[in-house]
């Protein structure tokens, strides 16, 4: 567990979020009235300089004119926002904001902002940059639809805190917050990058007591056709309106369940030596942690990419990781339940307090029900390499995608993965797959 932070650093944090607070509340134009401010006291010293001294007390003035005009501003509101089920990391999302004015007047010239809850990272980062908007008027008791524009950082579940209303003064300086209490969440996908068709070429395996599929997905165990009663046949297959018919039974015939199973493997276990990797090719002492994060950011990104990538339409994908405990999430091709395995990839974590042999024994014990497997891993070491050498003697069709940017060195002596994908060049190596 890390340590607090040194008092300086808190002091310091603490200060530039006053700052920031007090900041909030005043316009662009205010900022450049305050940058004005800033500069011209340093000429004021020396009450001669008159025409600079008439300028610092014009713009005493004129903030405390302003701030004075926009605290008297007051009113009465409420929003509700339309949110999409999901949002991409790193794609702008455009949503709109419906504020209702609940006063007796109307209200004119404000704008508004969003408070979004910061990442839980350490050391904490913005989860979403939000762009303000501005707002002519809203007439009294009317709603006005404000179009929000939302960039998500990183993924995960965004929360939106409170909507911020800026209640702008005459001048144009400062503005009143009003906040308007309205927590949402919405699920941010990881990042996702065009892959090649993911076909491995599996065989197809019956899937006894599997959920149903329709007849486009796999030969379900639906209707194929009619045959004559045999002794024993149960009294729900037989078909009533052929008996009528033709007055002899006769019964349905089903096709059992075969279809095309693949399971796609996330390795959740950070290796320890990766930072012997990285900090040669960087020239500079590694950051540990910062490391990790972004090769297991990319790998979640790569993941989720090979589990939104176009299959054959009998295929079901099963994706496996480890996290708080060994989890499967199954799809067959359809949006839903793609957005299903996104869903479950927007919210996995590193494993830090298991060993890697809990996802080798959770991959193993799902190998007989299915006929490929594409891993993707955080390291090419002795372990990992095992676990690819058992599924192979299994008879399976394996994949193995190394998200990593290992030295030539590293490498040496060793059986190549089947695919590199470097973090930094996470679209280009994917669409070399």
């Amino acid at each position: 567990m890390k340590g607090h932070p040194p008092l300086r650093v808190r002091f310091a944090r603490s200060l530039a979020a006053k700052a920031a607070w007090a900041l909030s509340r005043f316009t662009a134009a205010g900022k450049l009235v305050l940058l004005g401010y800033g500069v011209t006291i340093f000429f004021v010293v020396d009450t001669r300089t008159t025409l600079n001294y008439q300028i610092f007390g014009l713009l005493i003035a004129l903030l405390l004119f302003a701030v004075s005009l926009g605290l008297m501003r007051k009113g009465s509101f409420s929003l509700r926002r339309m949110l999409p089920r999901h949002a991409t990391v790193g794609v702008p999302l455009r949503y709109v904001v419906q504020i209702r004015n609940m006063g007796l007047v109307e209200t004119r010239s404000l704008d508004f902002n969003e408070d979004i809850a910061w990442s839980e990272t350490d050391p904490p980062r913005p989860a979403a940059r939000v762009l303000p908007a501005s707002i002519d008027s809203i007439p009294a008791g009317e709603e006005h639809n404000v179009s929000m524009q939302l960039l998500p950082l990183t993924r995960g579940v965004l929360e939106f805190r409170t909507g911020i209303l800026g209640l702008v003064d005459p001048l144009g300086l400062y503005k009143r917050l009003l906040p308007l209490p309205a927590p949402e969440k919405l699920v941010v996908l990881p990042r996702t990058y065009p892959v090649p068709s993911l076909d491995l070429r599996a065989g197809r395996r019956y899937q006894p007591g599997g959920r149903r599929t329709s007849l486009s997905s796999g030969d379900s165990q639906e209707f194929a056709g009619l045959r004559d009663y045999r002794p024993g046949d149960p009294v729900r297959h037989i078909h009533w309106p052929s008996f009528a018919r033709f007055g002899e039974p006769k019964v349905k015939e089903f096709q059992d369940e075969y279809q095309t199973r693949l399971a796609l493997v996330l390795d959740t276990f950070p290796w320890r030596h990766l930072r012997t990797w990285r900090a040669p090719l960087e020239g500079q002492p590694a950051h540990q942690d910062s490391i990790q994060e972004s090769v297991f950011e990319a790998a979640v990104s790569v993941a989720a990419s090979l589990a939104a990538a176009k299959r054959p339409q009998d295929t079901t994908l099963d994706l496996l990781f480890v996290a708080d405990k060994a989890r499967q999430v199954s799809a067959e091709r359809g949006r839903a339940d793609e957005h299903g395995l996104l869903e479950a990839l927007a919210a996995v974590t590193p494993c830090m307090d298991k060993p890697f042999d809990v996802l080798e024994r959770v991959v193993l014990r799902h190998a007989a029900l299915v006929g490929g497997v594409v891993l993707v891993l955080l390291a090419w070491d002795d372990r990992r390499r095992s676990l690819v050498d058992s599924l192979r003697a299994a008879g399976l069709t394996i994949r193995t995608v190394l998200v990593a940017d290992p030295p030539a060195s590293a490498m040496e002596g060793l059986p190549p993965p089947d695919a590199i994908i470097r973090p930094d060049h996470i679209e280009q190596d994917l669409a070399a797959l």
